[in-house]
């Protein structure tokens, strides 16, 4: 089963505007709304929020509040290598564009964060299979035959769309089938 809705978020804001009584710019407040769209799929256990970072934070704080916190949203490690796995299986175009590694050791003895564009198909796999609990973000443009989007899948499950979908595209829903199965094993 699949829910879906807007979380509604109404706040006063100051505004400057004309009074034309007394000629003179004055603040008013006003209330502003602001609309979040969200989906539920309950069948695999996902929360989608249409949305940015701090939309998205909000949406999860008001669900929480809403539910007595009986209801936890919680950031799931997603297994990056089986994500890679799932889509390779697929018969789409996979093109990775970029891989962040965490923890990454360079020469010298130095580490830190690495990220890596435009990463030739060969070096995919080998940097995916020797370093994989380190990778944070995989973005990765896919193609169908009759449809292309861009995905970043983020180590701590956030999985977001960087192109127009709809919630019930067949790529969209196909996506999420994959990173389901990918935490499933």
């Amino acid at each position: 089963m699949t829910m879906g809705g807007h979380l509604v978020e109404k706040t006063l804001v100051k505004r400057e505007t004309f009074d034309e009584s007394t000629q003179r710019v004055v603040d008013k407040e006003v209330e502003q709304t602001l609309l979040i769209p969200f989906q539920l799929d309950f069948d695999i256990g996902l929360l989608s929020i249409f949305s940015d970072q701090s939309d998205t934070s909000k949406l999860i704080s008001r669900v929480g509040e809403a539910s007595d916190f009986n209801f936890p949203i919680t950031e799931t490690q997603l297994p990056i290598d089986r994500l890679y796995a799932d889509l390779q299986d697929t018969a789409w175009s996979i093109d990775v564009s970029s891989i962040r590694i965490q923890n990454f050791e360079a020469e010298g003895g130095m580490s830190g964060t690495y990220t890596i564009k435009d990463v030739g198909d060969m070096r995919i796999r080998a940097l995916i299979d020797s370093h994989s609990s380190d990778i944070t973000i995989l973005r990765a443009n896919i193609k169908t035959p009759s449809q292309e989007a861009t995905f970043g899948f983020f180590q701590s499950g956030t999985v977001r769309l960087y192109s127009s979908l709809e919630s019930e595209d067949p790529l969209w829903t196909e996506v999420k089938k994959i990173t389901r199965e990918a935490y499933d094993g």
